[in-house]
C-alpha cells in the first residue's frame, strides 16, 4: 500500500510535438518538385489503374511514403498509405478505382520527416 501511494506522488509527464507545415511551404514544394513525381493513368474494362513513381531522394530527403486522400486533403473522405516497392532506384505505388467511383484524388508523397524536417509534395490525379 506504502508503494501504491509513493508511486501516485511521482511526477507523470506527457511529452508531444506537432509538425506544422504552412500552406506557402506546400505551394513552394509542389512548384519545385512537382515534376519529379510521376502519376500516370490507364482506363480498362471500366476501371483505371493509377500509377506512381517517385525517386528515392529528394531535396536531400530520403523517401518516405506516398498517401491517397479523396475529395479534399485537409478533410479527406477517403484517406490511405499506398503500399511501395523499389524498382530501379525509383518507389513505385498504385491502385485502381472503378470508373463510377472516380472523384478528386490527391496523391502525396513525402520525403525526411523524421521529426519535423523534411518535404511533401501533393499532386491531384488526371483522369482521361
Amino acid at each position: 500500500m506504502k508503494w501504491i501511494f509513493l508511486v501516485l506522488l511521482l511526477p507523470l509527464q506527457a511529452y508531444s510535438s506537432t509538425c506544422i507545415s504552412t500552406e506557402d511551404k506546400s505551394f513552394v514544394w509542389n512548384q519545385k518538385y512537382a515534376e519529379e513525381i510521376s502519376i500516370k493513368t490507364e482506363f480498362f474494362d471500366g476501371s483505371y489503374t493509377v500509377a506512381i513513381e517517385t525517386p528515392t531522394e529528394l531535396g536531400g530527403y530520403a523517401f518516405n511514403g506516398v498517401s491517397l486522400s479523396v475529395d479534399n486533403i485537409d478533410d479527406p473522405t477517403f484517406f490511405t498509405m499506398l503500399f511501395t516497392g523499389e524498382v530501379d532506384e525509383s518507389h513505385r505505388a498504385w491502385y485502381s478505382v472503378r470508373a463510377e467511383m472516380v472523384r478528386k484524388h490527391f496523391i502525396t508523397v513525402s520525403f525526411g520527416f523524421h521529426g519535423c524536417e523534411g518535404i511533401a509534395v501533393t499532386k491531384q490525379v488526371v483522369f482521361n
